[in-house]
């Protein structure tokens, strides 16, 4: 077995990213990591995406019209179905806990 070893990687700016302590990540591609939601001065529903060619891009909840977008939380679970690679990997995001009602129990996908 090759010897592991860690690196620590460059953030968006301090305070930039919302969360601190975020609620859900999963691997999006084998180069790209998702994570949603957190919890800093309140709870957040921001999405970020890191991508080893591209670095750090935030994707802002979605407002237009006839779409939808997870309400702010913490302690969710985030997991991801389908190839890694190419079309086809969906990411569910399910449960977790929201300031104003305590305790949340829906399931999300993000395609």
């Amino acid at each position: 077995m090759s010897e592991l070893k860690w690196e620590r990687l460059k953030l968006p700016p301090s305070g930039s990213m919302g969360g601190v302590s975020f609620a859900a990540s999963d691997v999006r591609s084998s180069s790209s990591l998702v994570l949603f939601g957190g919890q800093r001065r309140g709870l957040s529903n921001a999405l970020w995406q890191f991508s080893t060619d591209d670095g750090w891009t935030e994707h802002p909840p979605a407002v237009a019209e006839g779409t939808h977008w997870p309400p702010a939380r913490t302690q969710a679970s985030l997991t991801g179905l389908g190839p890694l690679e190419g079309e086809g990997r969906v990411l569910y995001l399910f449960a977790g806990s929201a300031l104003d009602v305590g305790a949340v129990n829906d399931l999300w996908a993000l395609t």
